[in-house]
């Protein structure tokens, strides 16, 4: 099986990479990483062989998928654990891992701006149906089958037809056409992705403890007090404003005269650290003390 093919190329690897890092023989050390460099080169030509004919569904039920003869491990486990670069960074164990990270959400533009829209969307939930694009239910693919047997005919090559079709997701609700999905599944899509997991717990991970004091230490500099009350007084100034009652307009223009001079300390605050205005600023205030 290529499954089996893989797991043994790869476990070789690793146990000569332990081999050399035994050994004071020069020669031994030499000889046991080009081994394994060798053996390392046929797990990727296995995986290739798996990902040109089943493509990403194939090639990553060969990764993920516990060793029958090693319970609770895998391919990419061994590789991992063995620090096997030249194997997790191959084209198709990355396609894999892309496929694992993104699930049935498409990444059509490169990573950046994909990451752009998917953090828009996190904070402006509106914007999923329009910016991100879904994967068709023919194209979804399972991530629960780490257990599921492996058929000896899709992985011989004898059924070839059977191979190049994707692994529907038995749990997924079809739509009305039976490919599109529905606006529902979409969402449920978006925050099932892991991608979207991942960005949920960094930005969200914060308690609320840690923002209480935060902001108590932010407030306790009596400037950033000023620059609340600028930016308040600002806002109400513009929103007696807004309202359409005469009586109210003499209590914007105060507002705004007291919003000015909140402004015009802060002002002169920055101003302090200025090389040529900061020792005149300073001079000034020892003259007014002095009166």
């Amino acid at each position: 099986m290529l499954q089996d093919g893989m797991a043994v190329a790869l476990f070789a690897h690793a146990l000569l990479i332990k081999m050399a890092h035994k050994t004071d023989d020069k020669d031994l050390k030499d000889k046991c990483e080009k081994v394994s460099c060798e053996f390392t080169t046929l797990a990727i030509g296995i995986l290739k062989k798996g990902y040109e004919k089943g493509g990403v569904n194939l090639a990553r039920k060969l990764l993920i998928h516990e060793q029958t003869r090693w319970p609770n491990t895998s391919c990419v486990l061994i590789a991992v654990n063995a620090e096997n670069k030249q194997f997790i960074s191959d084209h198709a164990c990355q396609e894999v891992f892309n496929n694992i990270w993104m699930r049935n959400i498409k990444q059509n533009t490169g990573m950046l701006r994909n990451n752009l829209k998917l953090l828009l969307c996190i904070f402006l939930p509106f914007l999923i149906l329009c910016l991100i694009s879904f994967k068709k239910e023919k194209e979804h693919t399972t991530f629960n089958d780490r257990k599921t047997p492996i058929g000896q005919k899709a992985n011989t090559g004898q059924n070839s037809n059977q191979e190049n079709k994707p692994l529907k997701d038995t749990n997924t609700d079809r739509s009305k056409n039976g490919l599109e999905p529905t606006v529902w599944d979409k969402i449920k899509y978006f925050y099932q992705a892991p991608v979207v997991i991942c960005f949920h717990n960094v930005f969200w991970s914060t308690s609320s403890k840690d923002i209480a004091s935060k902001f108590y230490n932010y407030i306790k500099d009596g400037w950033n007090i000023i620059d609340i009350a600028t930016v308040f007084l600002f806002l109400i100034g513009m929103i007696l404003r807004i309202v359409d009652n005469p009586e109210v307009a003499d209590s914007a223009l105060v507002v705004h005269g007291v919003n000015l001079i909140t402004f015009y300390l802060r002002l002169l605050h920055i101003f302090s650290v200025h090389k040529v205005l900061g020792p005149k600023l300073v001079m000034i205030i020892h003259m007014e003390k002095k009166k």
